[in-house]
């Protein structure tokens, strides 16, 4: 799961930025609040495709053909790489496996 938490701190911003932001009681920014909405956003409909938590975590963080082998998770840092990924779990959702 360590693997896993290094790359939502990628998505969201640093793990530093965010455990001093923690500790200090301070506001997410506007960049890191859209990011950490458009992850939570992308977890649960993930979830609901695939049937359970653990297996959207899997494919999230996997080399996806259709994503050209980048991972899901790591094109969420934009709109662009969100909206492939939105647009493969509804071909999921459909039955067109990905």
């Amino acid at each position: 799961m360590a693997g896993i938490q290094a790359e939502i701190y990628e998505v969201v911003g640093t793990a530093r930025t965010l455990q001093r932001g923690r500790a200090q009681r301070a506001a997410l920014s506007c960049g890191e609040s859209d990011r950490l909405a458009r992850l939570a956003r992308l977890l649960v409909r993930s979830e609901q495709a695939l049937g359970n938590p653990l297996k959207a975590i899997h494919w999230l963080s996997k080399p996806n053909g259709a994503l050209g082998g980048q991972r899901p998770l790591s094109l969420l840092d934009s709109d662009t790489g969100t909206l492939s990924v939105e647009r493969i779990l509804g071909r999921i959702e459909h039955g067109v496996y990905s």
